[in-house]
């Protein structure tokens, strides 16, 4: 039942972005099969965001197999073109060891690099690494700077973690950390589409 609706909510995911395909139906007709095979040729043909759209399929097993592998292998290529969101599920996989080994650093360097492109949640993992050292060296400056990037969209998970940090940070800081902080918005803007995190860099 579950495999079933997966398959429906991927079909209508890719009607609304990719466009409906122009065939007759038949009674052994799979819709999606069809989407999927022009989303395949699209990655092949060297598009990020087909790449990242079928890795993340691979990744969650929506309507396809469930294959770390091939996920990995497709977020790889986007995210060498750039695409935050592929670096961000980088990221998490060495983080929580889904199809890769259980790897902070490489985890935080990912983050890093999706972070930069104005990814909002890898901004928050980051932040989350630096306040607990795990693949970086622990330094609550950058975690409060980096966190203080999101706390505006008032997320309970950054409220908590600007709580715990705050609780041990000393003026001088503080006032490091507010310096820190408006050097990486400035950064973001720069190397960044703003796609993710335009609203919180006015």
């Amino acid at each position: 039942m579950r495999n079933e609706l997966n398959r429906k909510i991927a079909f209508l995911f890719f009607i609304a972005f990719w466009g409906f395909p122009n065939i007759v139906f038949s009674a052994d007709y799979n819709p999606l099969a069809v989407v999927v095979k022009k989303l395949q040729f699209r990655a092949e043909a060297g598009e990020s965001d087909a790449q990242f759209t079928l890795g993340k399929l691979y990744y969650y097993g929506f309507g396809i197999e469930h294959n770390f592998t091939k996920a990995i292998k497709w977020f790889r290529a986007s995210a060498n073109h750039g695409h935050a969101s592929a670096q961000f599920l980088l990221g998490e996989a060495h983080e929580k060891g889904n199809g890769l080994d259980r790897d902070y650093t490489q985890s935080a360097k990912y983050y890093k690099r999706a972070a930069l492109g104005g990814h909002s949640l890898a901004i928050y993992r980051l932040s989350n690494l630096y306040a607990h050292g795990l693949g970086v060296r622990k330094n609550i400056i950058k975690a409060y700077a980096w966190n203080k990037l999101i706390t505006p969209c008032s997320w309970e998970m950054a409220k908590s973690l600007n709580i715990e940090l705050e609780k041990i940070m000393d003026q001088e800081q503080f006032n490091q950390a507010k310096i820190l902080s408006i050097e990486l918005k400035k950064k973001i803007r720069e190397q960044s589409q703003g796609t993710y995190f335009k609203s919180f860099l006015k």
